[in-house]
């Protein structure tokens, strides 16, 4: 009897051990998928924020990619000006997906970015230059704001310009960034009403050869 008594005990403690063992193995595929549709909805979020933000510059790159292929009288410049677009839309996604991860961003993030966009802009014949003399990490958000209120611009005066020198520097915790256009023909009016603008103070002078942007941002949170 004693003996009838544990094996029975034995075999109600396997049956016990086997459900477990299937309740542990249904919870950790139940935990598995969950996990897996949430970083899936995770990146469709990261994917239409970053969409949403760089969509006017996706519409600018079609345009002028059927204006290449319309236009063959000035396909060269067309095709340039869609370079310095699509360097813009490569290294925005780069400082977009490096923001969620991080609240602060290497300075060094910002030189990269603006030295290929500066790159491109030899293909429109225009002279760049970059003084760049930040050290410490800033505010992602800080990071975003400079590298979209240059490419603002940089892209409104593509036309006219003729050299674009870029200074970046720390002022007093700010991010101090000037931008001395040469152009054809200065404008009166460059400015326009824009979210990417917002949250900085910018001043503009113009003279017949030059437009100088003065752009100071807030280094840390904004």
């Amino acid at each position: 009897d004693d003996i009838k008594y544990i094996t029975e005990l034995i075999e109600a403690l396997q049956e016990t051990q086997k459900q477990l063992s299937e309740n542990i193995f249904l919870l950790q595929a139940e935990y598995e998928l969950k996990e897996n549709r949430a970083k899936t909805e995770e990146k469709n979020r990261l994917f239409n924020k970053l969409i949403y933000e760089i969509s006017p510059k996706l519409l600018k790159a079609e345009e002028l990619l059927a204006l290449a292929s319309s236009d063959e009288k000035n396909k060269r410049m067309h095709l340039a000006k869609l370079a310095v677009i699509g360097a813009y839309i490569k290294r925005r996604g780069n400082l977009f997906i490096i923001s969620e991860d991080r609240k602060k961003i290497r300075s060094r993030e910002i030189e990269f970015c603006i030295n290929e966009s500066l790159a491109n802009l030899r293909l429109l014949d225009i002279v760049p230059s970059l003084v760049f003399s930040l050290d410490e990490d800033i505010a992602s958000v800080a990071a975003l704001k400079i590298y979209d209120v240059f490419e603002f611009f940089t892209e409104e005066l593509l036309d006219t310009a003729t050299a674009l020198f870029v200074k970046i520097s720390e002022k007093e915790g700010f991010i101090s960034m000037r931008m001395m256009f040469g152009v054809k023909s200065a404008r009166d009016e460059i400015l326009a009403d824009s979210e990417i603008l917002s949250g900085a103070d910018i001043i503009i002078e113009n003279s017949d050869d030059d437009i100088i942007i003065d752009v100071l941002i807030p280094k840390e949170v904004m």
